[in-house]
């Protein structure tokens, strides 16, 4: 796929110097990051892939960029220990479940037409209605909505059977099962706070929110496809991946957080943290105007705030990690630390 051109304003490169500069980080030289960055625009699509990101386009709006961007991104955090041969396809069906949430994303964060979630959940096994309940929700969609609602469970479907055909995908499947479930849940969360605002706040964001990284989703998935793993390390690993799932959460938020401002998205817990901190109200958020917003959160000290808990989870990684010692944990973190960098070297472009 060609690469999609797209540039950083001055303004947005600015940005990234500040927060650079604020994170105080010398984890990433600067010659790992440009070769990072030249690797995304390089980056380039097998057929199956292909495939799904032109169904994607038949009803999203998202930049091909940002396909890119993600595989890079999957491909520095994967598990060392995957079989060589199953990694490249690992690495597309975990893409394809990034489509996937950023189809279900892009319902979550409008918080309007509850069955429009519902239908996308229970095209995925995840709702509680019946066969017949079911068809009269899908009456009540509009022809596009109907529309995106075939595209998810199409390629819903595609990702479920390629996740099947991994060597150890029955001894793993149950995990895999409640990653789900969690992944999900942070759809629905999302959709109920940007319904009703008044119930942000940052320890939900924090408990909730993180799973629509699929990062804890990726490394079982990265376990189906490697060799057995001492069954005393399965705890640790979890708990070093919950917290470099959270580092990538933190990610997300500063790299997106203007972007969510222009579609009234404020499920970001950057701004759960302003409410908190009395920097700006909720009449604030509804009634000012975008860039009145931003500099409001510009302002608010809470991009600092942030990037201390990255520090921190990143320090908690390293002492989980300690208990593992069949993977290779320092090169794990340090994708993960490539991966940061690559969200700051990325606001204004995902």
């Amino acid at each position: 796929m060609d690469s999609v051109g797209v540039e950083t304003s001055q303004e947005d490169h600015v940005e990234i110097s500040r927060l650079r500069e604020r994170a105080r980080r010398s984890f990433v030289s600067p010659e790992t990051a440009r070769s990072d960055r030249q690797a995304v625009w390089r980056k380039r699509f097998r057929s199956d892939v292909r495939r799904w990101i032109r169904l994607y386009d038949s009803v999203g709006q998202r930049d091909g960029f940002l396909w890119q961007w993600c595989l890079h991104g999957i491909e520095l955090t994967a598990l060392p220990c995957i079989t060589p041969d199953w990694r490249d396809s690992l690495c597309d069906t975990k893409l394809l479940s990034v489509i996937i949430c950023v189809l279900f994303d892009d319902i979550a964060d409008c918080g309007e037409r509850a069955e429009r979630l519902s239908s996308l959940l229970n095209v995925c096994g995840q709702g509680s209605l019946s066969a017949d309940a079911q068809a009269a929700e899908a009456e009540n969609l509009t022809e596009h909505e109907y529309l995106y609602r075939q595209v998810v469970e199409e390629l819903w479907g595609d990702y479920v059977t390629r996740v099947s055909q991994l060597p150890h995908f029955h001894e793993y499947e149950p995990l895999w099962q409640f990653d789900l479930g969690q992944f999900f849940n942070a759809m629905r969360y999302g959709h109920l706070a940007n319904r009703f605002p008044a119930l942000l706040n940052s320890t939900e964001h924090d408990v909730y929110s993180p799973h629509n990284m699929l990062m804890v989703s990726f490394s079982t998935l990265d376990l189906m496809a490697s060799p057995p793993l001492p069954e005393e390390e399965l705890g640790a690993l979890r708990e070093a991946i919950w917290h470099s799932q959270a580092m990538g959460r933190v990610g997300n938020i500063l790299s997106t957080w203007r972007r969510e401002i222009k579609d009234r998205d404020y499920t970001g817990g950057i701004f759960s943290r302003a409410l908190r901190a009395g920097k700006v109200t909720l009449d604030e958020l509804n009634t000012l105007t975008g860039e009145e917003i931003e500099e409001r959160i510009r302002q608010s000290g809470q991009e600092a705030v942030l990037l201390e808990k990255w520090e921190r989870h990143r320090k908690c990684f390293l002492e989980s990690a300690e208990a593992v010692t069949s993977l290779d944990m320092q090169t794990l973190l340090e994708g993960h630390d490539r991966f940061f960098e690559m969200h700051l070297q990325s606001v204004g472009l995902i």
